[in-house]
């Protein structure tokens, strides 16, 4: 069975502190080793800022943004602004930025990232040279992916307004997933079937989709609940705990008893102690010299 694994964004916190941060690495793990297909941006990721996505497509995640693009200068106009997540020379899956097509049991699956306008404006890193194109703008971007596919995927932060009128406009997307869509909205539009996100928790989400039938939109969406007993994935937890402990930080550090060395006391400059002089004994009285009777010599 053909089959592809995504996310349409709006998975990652709002801000940049030590922990929230570790959160954004464990998820860009949790794509990596699952072995995603496709992550698209939503407002949060914008907000949180271009940088780590663009490590996150060199290190092998497939985040795309194709209508996100580096502005071009005087040297290189009048080439064509690159795409912005563009790493097909050096990511180990070779991902262009915009989208990925992969065979799977004989059919080309198509899937391109959009990111959209309302999340364009949660963008903070203003001093990039970045371009922004409207996703209606990327007309003929999803006209070449549609002609070198089977099924083409539309990934993106999108309202049910928006996700309508994109598949009025270009009726070559089989599917568009949208993280601003409650699961239990879904909709047709043409022959696009408009699906949202499920809360996340023990659920999963999926289509059953006849491919064998391009035009085909007899669209099963089904929600499992995971099994809480099945053996939990060592490598997943093993990853958790991890960062678990780094946003703990490492236990304190028992304070150790540190005696003191003892003060030597300051020699103290006693008094001398006052000595009393007794009077000297009277000089003996040499014979035949008279003495009066107070004892004075005459």
């Amino acid at each position: 069975m053909a089959n592809l694994t995504v996310e349409a964004g709006d998975f990652c916190p709002a801000t940049q502190t030590y922990s929230d941060t570790l959160r954004v690495q464990t998820f860009i793990e949790f794509y990596r080793l699952l072995g995603y297909d496709a992550v698209a941006l939503g407002a949060k990721e914008i907000a949180f800022g271009f940088g780590t996505w663009k490590d996150a497509v060199k290190h092998g995640v497939p985040v795309l943004a194709a209508n996100v693009f580096k502005r071009g200068n005087v040297l290189t106009y009048p080439q064509p602004d690159e795409a912005l997540l563009d790493a097909s020379r050096t990511s180990p899956r070779g991902f262009n930025g915009q989208y990925y097509v992969r065979n799977d049991h004989g059919y080309r699956l198509g899937v391109i990232g959009f990111v959209s306008r309302s999340a364009w404006k949660a963008r903070k890193d203003t001093l990039a040279a970045l371009t922004f194109k409207s996703p209606f703008e990327m007309q003929d971007l999803v006209e070449e992916v549609a002609g070198n596919c089977d099924h083409l995927t539309v990934l993106g932060e999108f309202t049910l307004q928006e996700a309508e009128s994109l598949a009025r406009v270009m009726p070559e997307i089989n599917l568009i997933v949208a993280s601003n869509i409650k699961i239990d909205q879904q909709q047709k539009q043409g022959r696009t079937v408009i699906i949202g996100l499920p809360p996340r928790g023990n659920n999963g989400n999926y289509l059953e989709w006849n491919l064998a039938n391009r035009d085909s939109v007899e669209v099963l969406s089904k929600t499992v609940s995971l099994d809480t007993g099945a053996k939990e994935d060592s490598t997943i937890a093993g990853m958790l705990k991890v960062v678990a402990v780094k946003i703990a930080g490492p236990p304190p550090v028992p304070a150790k008893a540190v005696a003191s060395p003892a003060k030597t006391p300051s020699p103290v400059m006693s008094k001398p102690a006052s000595v009393t002089t007794p009077p000297s004994p009277p000089s003996p009285v040499p014979p035949g010299v008279p003495v009066d009777p107070d004892g004075a010599r005459q």
